[in-house]
């Protein structure tokens, strides 16, 4: 069953409609699992962008407020996960092996995409899409838009390693643990970050939004070119009162004792503090500097993919021996008094 935005929070049609050209504009919102995708969609959805009426509903546990996702595009996105062997959850972390880009056969799915996106988005609204992963996949979601006539415009969900890994923990023992996490946010963010450059790009940091959202929603707003009428004014007010609150606020950590925790990833603190630059607008998305830095960290991250490659078949391998011991394991960790997310070494 989908779920909406709350009436309240229903994107409005701006008076002021985009210039007519060949291309639909359209705002995607990428970034790692857990660090407030789904909140920012909402918020761009409160900018008058249009999301679609068939949103994946959100859980209980999970995003009680809702994903924001388009439930076909989403099962198309999972479709290619499974095609390149990745789990759609996001638990991989080896990236996609580039030989994979020409033997794997993702035009039926490329048109497949297209299609529902045209097909569901037909005002002259500029359109929104998130779906998780999609950074990681981003050649697959190139060619769609193309396909599709889109000009899409980025807006990236970034949050500290230290509260994804808390949140993560909140949900799954094992992906909470530090080092774990580190690996999935990585994956997720960098290996195909440089292909934004040139697209109208903003940087959105969990902490910022939920501290001021109606600042952060009017710099999205602000550099992608998106208007704001009275009547985005107002949604904005109700999405920063009564949508981004207190309680999808819970993990808070400073950026700069980062360098300090030797479990993190010094990859991971590196491209999140480059990000946070953007975030912080301490620098902007066509600052050369910027995309020279990312480049060298994402060289760096591609000469682990043969050890995450062995991670990944390390863990596959342990599901497939002891299938079911991990459910065990999260349900009695708490009463041996194991709560809460840790680093793998304080775990051994």
């Amino acid at each position: 069953m989908a779920t909406k935005l709350a009436p309240a929070l229903q994107p409005v049609a701006n008076d002021h409609e985009q210039p007519k050209t060949d291309e639909r504009t359209a705002v995607i919102v990428v970034g790692a699992g857990r660090s407030g995708t789904s909140v920012l969609t909402a918020g761009v959805g409160a900018l008058g962008v249009d999301l679609g009426d068939q949103l994946k509903a959100g859980g209980v546990q999970k995003n009680p407020k809702g994903f924001f996702e388009d439930t076909e595009l989403l099962d198309v996105n999972h479709r290619v996960h499974k095609a390149f062997g990745l789990r759609a959850s996001g638990a991989n972390v080896r990236p996609v092996d580039e030989r994979a880009w020409h033997t794997v056969d993702l035009k039926p799915l490329e048109e497949e995409a297209a299609s529902i996106i045209k097909q569901r988005f037909t005002s002259d609204r500029p359109f929104g899409l998130k779906s998780g992963g999609l950074l990681r996949l981003m050649p697959f979601w190139d060619h769609v838009f193309e396909r599709a006539g889109v000009a899409p415009r980025y807006v990236m969900a970034l949050r500290n390693p230290l509260g994804v890994a808390d949140s993560r923990a909140n949900l799954d023992v094992y992906r909470g643990y530090q080092e774990k996490s580190d690996l999935e946010w990585l994956v997720q963010v960098l290996p195909y970050i440089d292909h934004l450059k040139g697209h109208p790009f903003v940087a959105v940091d969990y902490d910022l939004l939920m501290q001021d959202p109606k600042k952060q929603l009017h710099r999205i707003a602000n550099g992608l070119s998106l208007p704001i009428d009275g009547d985005v004014e107002k949604s904005i007010k109700v999405y920063s009162e009564e949508f981004a609150t207190k309680d999808l606020y819970h993990h808070r950590h400073d950026p700069a004792t980062l360098e300090q925790r030797e479990e993190l990833n010094p990859l991971t603190v590196d491209t999140y503090l480059w990000l946070l630059k953007l975030a912080k607008d301490e620098i902007s998305a066509d600052n050369p500097s910027f995309w020279s830095a990312l480049a060298d960290l994402q060289e760096r991250f591609r000469t682990m993919a043969p050890v995450l490659r062995y991670v990944d078949f390390l863990e596959d391998e342990l599901k497939r021996r002891y299938f079911g011991l991990g459910g065990v394991w999260q349900l009695v960790r708490p009463r041996l008094g194991l709560g809460g997310k840790k680093s793998a070494k304080q775990a051994g």
